[in-house]
């Protein structure tokens, strides 16, 4: 019987709420100047909108999102689903996060 391998390393990880809401600030920060948030983020999802809703439909969907952009995928998604169907519009949603959430 072979020995177990080491487990893995601990990571650094806030172990205080206040170490906690530190991180998440950082993060917050970190994804704002990246344009992941906000009227960047904004403004890109409404170019990816565009094709499937037109231009004008799309700035009015975008109207209800929040700036912390909190709300942006539980808000275009129904829309979206409206027009495309829920399968297609599920699709694109996670090709605008992949695109210009995740990979950007």
């Amino acid at each position: 019987m072979e020995p177990h391998p080491d487990p893995a390393p601990a990571r650094s990880e806030p172990e205080t709420p206040g170490g906690i809401f530190a991180a998440m600030r950082q993060w917050r920060a970190a994804a704002n100047s990246a344009g992941k948030v906000g009227p960047t983020l904004h403004r890109r999802v409404a170019v990816e909108l565009r094709p499937y809703l037109g231009s004008s439909a799309a700035g009015a969907v975008l109207d209800d999102v929040s700036d912390s952009s909190a709300n942006l995928l539980s808000t275009i998604e129904p829309v979206l689903a409206g027009f495309l169907g829920a399968r297609a519009a599920s699709l694109l949603v996670s090709r605008i996060v992949d695109t210009l959430i995740v990979n950007n």
